[in-house]
């Protein structure tokens, strides 16, 4: 059996151990968009038939309904699901061109919504981890498989560090909702905040102890947790253009915590 008969087959067997694995935790599921959760169709040679069904049912094809797509550049066969990770004809991990049209809220099948489900996507993270880490295809010797595999492991832990971190979560939504997102420059209005800003980062500046810095850091979370809870509320009125506002604050928080990781390095 050449490289990629045996890659095949290796994808095969752990793509189905994992899919059971997850079907077994019924809270966590890998994303339909993306994997092929149930038993496959067979590949449809009717390209506007298998269009319209798409469509109609998930709603992933974007492209001209008068042009066949190979599921992979590992065989022939006409794509049904072009945006599935592994082709659903010859079980082979796909070019990793396809990730620059995933949804990061689909590929952890989570709602697209800014209070997420932590638990669910730390799971699936580890998950998705386990299935694409490159390890677990060394044994293939297929080094176009290998290499795929590093690209998709990157890809899902930028993608896991973006809906986990409140900032960043916050400027994805807005922009995949056509808004302007946060922008460097962006400063902030309200001069009273930023007096704090200021009166923190010279306390920081001053601190002598881990004592004084724990109380600043304590302090500075709390005000952290005040500013994603209106970031919250904001997105649940369909607020968008005053989010903006409220995440340049976040931002400065968030900023303030990292001076005062400096800071506690240097007492080290």
């Amino acid at each position: 059996m050449n490289v990629i008969g045996r890659s095949r087959k290796f994808i095969s067997k752990l793509f189905s151990r994992k899919t059971r694995s997850i079907q077994s935790k019924s809270c966590y599921q890998f994303s339909a968009r993306y994997f092929s959760i149930g038993p496959r169709e067979p590949h449809s040679r009717n390209r506007n038939a298998s269009v319209n069904r798409v469509n109609q049912e998930m709603g992933v094809f974007t492209g001209k309904d008068n042009h066949t797509l190979s599921c992979c550049d590992k065989c022939t066969e006409e794509c049904e699901d072009q945006f599935r990770f592994f082709c659903e004809g010859c079980k082979y991990l796909k070019d990793p061109s396809i990730l620059d049209s995933v949804d990061h809220f689909e590929l952890f099948d989570i709602k697209e919504d800014y209070d997420i489900d932590i638990e669910k996507l730390d799971e699936t993270f580890y998950q998705l981890q386990q299935m694409f880490h490159p390890d677990r295809f060394t044994m293939t010797g297929d080094e176009d498989l290998m290499e795929n595999s590093t690209t998709y492991s990157s890809f899902i832990n930028n993608s896991y560090k973006l809906l986990k971190d409140d900032l960043e979560r916050a400027k994805y939504i807005l922009k995949k909702k056509g808004y302007k997102a946060l922008e460097e420059g962006d400063q902030i209005s309200d001069i009273e905040y930023l007096q704090q800003i200021m009166e923190i980062r010279e306390e920081i500046e001053s601190s002598e102890t881990q004592e004084e810095l724990n109380v600043l850091k304590a302090d500075t979370l709390l005000k952290k947790q005040t500013i994603v809870e209106k970031v919250s509320s904001l997105f649940k009125a369909e607020a968008y253009e005053e989010i903006i506002e409220t995440l340049v604050q976040l931002r400065y928080t968030i900023r303030i915590l990292e001076a005062i990781d400096k800071r506690e390095r240097e007492f080290i």
